[in-house]
């Protein structure tokens, strides 16, 4: 029984894994068999259709080889440098081709003597070496190959030609243009006659590739067509097979079965068939015959051209009957089906038996298996073969004694999951009350976000209005301080109005230090990044220590240096205004501090990982401080405390410190024995655009009054409108103005300002400076300066604020800006240096002139 039951199961499998092999071979060896004939078949075609092209172009290049001639060369650089002598050579080509006539036919009278160079042309040495070229040619042939040839020179004129043309001019023939363009033209198949032939265009060009006339020829297919049948009957055609060859546009060339007539439709012969799609490519399709209702395997195959030549564009069809084609293939895969089929019912039969006998064992196993699963534990099995199913009988046996262990193992497991299903209850219940509180703060946190949102937006009011409603006082205060200052003649009221301007900058820093502080800490402060120059940047902040030394008389102040040690990045990306701010601080306050008046800086780039940093160290001896004062010299107000005389808020470190930090970089102080030493470290911006440079060293100093001219020399005839609302200020402004020779006029609105702006442009007397306020009724300053650039209006328009520049700043339509209270100074530095007057000249007139008054006081 085992053996018997072995042997069914060793002869069913491998049958049907013979017959499904076998089935699945046969359908890819019909499969392999079809592509390797259609591949074999398109092959042939192509074969054929690649001897026409050599046949056709061979032709070609025979002619192509002829023009190369010296003969040809000769006559056709004759003929072109005649006619590019003549002065009118489209009326000398015109007069020619009215009188020439067909052969035979007289001249038209009066033109007697123009027939001469036609005879002139038939019977040149190259028209003779023509005819005398076409019938070698023609040589060996049943009919002729080459009809005619036909040569012209640049200008499209006969210059020789084997039979005359119609016309002497044929620049117009479809031939002639395409040969000169394209260089090879082949038209397509035409009859004329019992001549089937297509037209040749040829370009002729000179040793320098110049062009220089061109060929024109008729060639005869009809040996194509005796090529074409020689090829069937080599191949042997069986009946339904055909070889057709058709243009491009479906006419037929020859049709080797059906002796279709030339230039019929072959369309009709191929119906449901696009030959069009295969202008360009090669492929066996399958289709139906209309004519016979019979399944054929058409292959086509397009001309591809031969050497340099194009491609005639004819298509070269093959028609074989699918049947015929593949017969023989169909036939290998019906016998290997009915061998498999043979094979497979034979061990159907043999493993029958087997099947029965087993199916028996098999249904009382799965009898004890079922008690066995509804719980009845089995004692004993009455199975007593030692084969593979009384194996499976005794693993049972086994199995049902470790389940009745198992079952009472669950019983035990059970009782625990009810135990630990009412602790997760209870989790679960703990759990959604956290998730409430959870929730309810939620909430809270969201109601304190809005609030802080709130209170943040309402000290950015407060701030700009605070910065507006306390600088705008200022600069009256401060303006008329200064006024008056070079007015008075008593010494004592000139030092009191001095203590007043004085004690007012301080108040006004002071003011300024703490709200840029309030807007800082409440992360109200926006930076506007921008690429800048590096190198000219810091010479910017040097060049103001020295500029503030000589306005403000800064005695401390000597010298300042600048050195670079080692290449720096060209382009900087950075806030340029509040980078400035942090250097400007940092250099005013070592120069303060100092012993000397001394200040030195030394700039390098180090490398920290992959990053790279702009270290800038800034250093002055300073013998007042050690090293445990640097540790709190960011600290607001500490060095006030240090320094009481510097008249400082004591807030422009603790800026300068959070400065730093927003602009990505640090800032820290230290000692180094007497030398007081900054070290600010700002990240460069790694990009594909950054170049290095290395800059010579920056020396200044402290520079003496010299102009002792007055700013009313300077600033004589220069005309600015005032766009301004406080009326203090108008007549602070207007004064100032007027004592140093400007014409001002005033707009207390926006509109006003803009109407003002507009009419004096059109008049031709453009104002060369506006002063425009930001805070205006009816419009701001603003908006007013955005209708100016819309109407063409590009004079300089400075922008005079007290409040929140961000607004200024972020707007492209200003030339410059002034933050309020503005001095004397600074108001006529802005007015000269806009207007084209020179800037430095009038800031010096300023202090000599108000230096002068002080003096006769």
């Amino acid at each position: 029984m085992r053996s018997a039951q072995r042997l069914s199961l060793v002869v069913l499998i491998p049958a049907l894994l013979v017959c499904a092999i076998g089935v699945y071979s046969s359908k890819l060896a019909k499969q392999a068999l079809q592509s390797s004939i259609r591949e074999r078949t398109i092959a042939e075609a192509s074969a054929i259709m690649a001897e026409i092209d050599r046949d056709i172009h061979g032709r070609i290049v025979s002619l192509d080889a002829y023009v190369e001639g010296a003969l040809v060369r000769t006559t056709l650089a004759h003929s072109n440098g005649v006619f590019a002598a003549c002065a009118e050579v489209e009326q000398v080509i015109a007069k020619r081709n009215s009188v020439w006539a067909p052969s035979g036919e007289s001249a038209p009278s009066g033109e007697s003597e123009m027939p001469k160079f036609k005879t002139l042309i038939q019977d040149g040495p190259l028209s003779r070496d023509l005819q005398s070229h076409l019938q070698r040619l023609n040589q060996g042939f049943q009919y002729p190959i080459y009809d005619r040839i036909i040569i012209t020179n640049r200008y499209g004129a006969v210059v020789a030609a084997s039979t005359l043309p119609a016309q002497y001019d044929l620049r117009n023939s479809i031939g002639w243009r395409n040969a000169k363009q394209n260089r090879t033209f082949l038209s397509g198949v035409y009859q004329r006659t019992d001549f089937l032939g297509v037209d040749i265009g040829l370009r002729i060009e000179d040793d320098q590739g110049e062009f220089v006339g061109v060929l024109l020829a008729s060639l005869s297919v009809s040996e194509t067509a005796d090529l074409l049948a020689a090829r069937a009957a080599s191949r042997r055609l069986l009946p339904g097979q055909r070889m057709l060859l058709l243009t491009r546009d479906g006419q037929v060339i020859a049709d080797v079965d059906r002796m279709t007539e030339p230039l019929s439709d072959g369309k009709l012969a191929l119906r449901g068939l696009d030959v069009s799609k295969f202008l360009t490519t090669a492929d066996s399709i399958l289709r139906t015959d209309v004519y016979t209702d019979t399944e054929l395997v058409s292959t086509l195959v397009a001309s591809s051209g031969f050497g340099k030549n194009p491609g005639t564009g004819w298509i070269l069809v093959f028609d074989d009957p699918q049947e015929a084609l593949f017969g023989e293939v169909t036939s290998v895969q019906q016998t290997v089906f009915r061998v498999s089929l043979v094979g497979l019912l034979i061990t159907s039969l043999l493993s029958g038996t087997v099947v029965y006998t087993l199916a028996f064992r098999l249904t009382r196993l799965r009898s004890i298996v079922r008690r066995l699963g509804a719980g009845e534990e089995i004692a004993t099995l009455d199975e007593q073969e030692q084969d593979e199913i009384g194996d499976v009988a005794n693993a049972v046996h086994q199995m049902s004694a470790r389940l009745a262990d198992k079952s009472r193992q669950l019983d035990a497991a059970q009782s625990r999951l009810v135990e630990l299903d009412s602790s997760i209850v209870q989790r679960a219940a703990f759990l959604e009350t956290v998730k409430a509180n959870l929730r309810r703060q939620s909430l809270e946190l969201t109601k304190l976000r809005n609030v802080a949102e709130h209170a943040g937006a309402v000290n950015n009011a407060f701030l700009g209005k605070m910065g507006h409603a306390l600088r705008t006082p200022m600069t009256i205060i401060l303006g008329y301080a200064e006024l008056l200052a070079g007015e008075v003649a008593d010494a004592s009221h000139a030092e009191s109005l001095e203590t007043v301007e004085r004690n007012s900058r301080h108040l006004l820093s002071t003011i300024n230090d703490v709200i840029e502080l309030s807007r800082i800490e409440s992360k109200a402060l926006h930076l506007h990044r921008e690429f800048v120059k590096t190198w000219p940047l810091l010479q910017t902040v040097w060049g103001s220590l020295e500029a503030d030394a000589w306005r403000h008389g800064d005695t401390e102040f000597e010298r300042a240096t600048l050195k670079c040690r080692s290449s720096l990045p060209v382009m900087l990306e950075t806030d340029t205004e509040q980078l400035q701010r942090v250097l400007r601080t940092l250099c005013q306050f070592v120069v303060d501090a100092s012993d000397d008046g001394a200040i030195e800086a030394d700039v390098v780039v180090e490398a920290d990982g992959n990053d790279q940093n702009l270290v800038l160290v800034i250093q002055g001896n300073c013998r007042q401080l050690n090293a445990s004062h640097c540790e709190n010299l960011f600290h607001p107000f500490v060095t006030s405390e240090l320094f009481p005389n510097r008249h400082a808020t004591g807030l422009e470190l603790a800026i300068a410190s959070r400065l730093a930090e927003l602009l990505g970089g640090s800032l820290a102080a230290r000692m180094d024995q007497t030398k007081l030493v900054f070290e600010f470290m700002l990240p460069v911006t790694q990009s594909a655009e950054v170049t290095w440079q290395e800059f010579a060293p920056i020396e200044i100093g402290r520079e003496p009054v010299q102009n002792q001219r007055h700013e009313g020399d300077l600033l004589q005839g220069v005309r600015v409108l005032l766009v301004e609302d406080g009326e203090d200020t108008i007549r602070l402004v207007t004064h100032l103005l007027h004592r140093s020779g400007v014409a001002v006029d005033v707009a207390r609105d926006g509109q006003e300002g803009v109407e003002l702006a507009l009419v004096s442009q059109d008049l031709k007397q453009t104002y060369d400076v506006i002063l425009m306020d930001i805070d205006l009724p009816v419009m701001d300053g603003v908006e007013a300066v955005e209708l100016l650039r819309q109407a063409g209006y590009r004079r300089p328009i400075i922008a005079l604020t007290a409040g929140d520049q961000s607004k200024v700043r972020h707007s492209p339509d200003f030339t410059d800006r002034a933050s309020k209270p503005i001095s004397k100074r600074q108001l006529l530095d802005l007015v000269a240096q806009h207007s084209g007057r020179s800037k430095t000249d009038a800031s010096k007139s300023a202090v000599a002139t108000s230096e002068g008054q002080s003096q006769t006081s």
